[in-house]
């Protein structure tokens, strides 16, 4: 009997990964064994794929939105380790096109559930930070990890992302979250600030308009800065630091995040390699197959493993 493995991605708009593995399932007759591996790289579905491959459990935590509007959202947990997809507490598609303003958005939410997972006895940490309508350089997440932002007169920022242009001082919590091992999704080369920047390639798309991204650009430039001259990390030249609207850069200066291919994390959590091993045919595929399949999407990654 031929072994099939089905490891796909969503088809964005259309179908999540399951299902979409699901209905390809119920076109093979009974002289297939198929097997079922709904996937990710690192971005939206990252979650499912895992606690899916892992027997893992959902947990639903009270937090905000990048607005700070009361939401419900949820991760992921199995064996010590929290998987959380960054678009569940502040994702571009969870505020309408009308509504947007990159200039008050923020990651506060993220945080809460970094730290939901931690009186979780949580260990580890997956980061998919994909998707996110912020450009706070990871600013409220570090708020609500308890970090202190102060401008010269000592004061603390209020937790806009605007605001970071005039933050002169950083003062970390009692907590050393550098004890926990974050792994954080990030295929893209963009750093935090300048040309190439988290501001300028993805912050119109969030709703910024010229002025602003100049003004976020700068913001971003200072909280670098900063986080250099108080916690002696140097994000500047981070290749990567500006992935999720400068999330990476956060979870590296505030986490002692590493970056990682998003779709390595997923294969290693998946064990989809040792899975590819006992098969015959592998089928795999995404929403739409073109030149950035070619850049560390799903199919590729999935093609490269078999």
């Amino acid at each position: 009997m031929v072994k099939v493995l089905l490891a796909l991605d969503s088809f964005k708009g259309s179908m999540d990964a399951f299902s979409v593995c699901k209905t390809i399932a119920g076109e093979f007759d009974d002289g297939y064994e198929v097997v079922i591996l709904p996937m990710a790289d690192g971005g939206e579905g990252t979650v499912d794929a895992i606690v899916n491959a892992r027997n893992g459990e959902y947990v639903v935590v009270d937090t905000v939105d990048h607005l700070g509007r009361m939401i419900k959202a949820s991760y992921g947990l199995f064996e010590k380790t929290a998987v959380i997809e960054a678009s569940s507490t502040c994702g571009l598609n969870l505020v309408a096109p009308r509504d947007r303003n990159i200039m008050v958005s923020n990651s506060y939410g993220l945080g809460e559930l970094v730290l939901s997972a931690i009186d979780r006895g949580v260990e580890r940490f997956i980061i998919a930070i994909g998707g996110t309508g912020t450009n706070d350089g990871g600013y409220g997440l570090g708020l609500a990890l308890g970090y202190r932002f102060l401008d010269a007169n000592g004061n603390d920022l209020p937790n806009t992302p605007d605001a970071l242009i005039k933050l002169e001082k950083i003062i970390p919590p009692s907590i050393n979250f550098s004890v926990f091992d974050f792994t954080i999704a990030c295929d893209v080369k963009n750093k935090l600030f300048g040309e190439n920047g988290a501001s300028f390639v993805y912050g119109a798309q969030k709703g910024g308009t010229k002025d602003q991204l100049d003004h976020l650009d700068a913001c971003l430039k200072n909280l670098s800065r900063v986080i250099e001259k108080d916690l002696g990390i140097n994000i500047a030249d981070l290749e990567g630091s500006g992935a999720g609207g400068g999330l990476a850069a956060g979870f590296v200066a505030f986490c002692g995040g590493q970056l990682k291919s998003g779709y390595s994390i997923v294969a290693e959590a998946t064990g989809i390699e040792s899975i590819i091993k006992d098969v015959d045919v592998v089928v795999t595929g995404e929403g739409k197959t073109d030149s950035q399949t070619l850049f560390g999407k799903l199919p590729f990654g999935v093609i490269n493993s078999a």
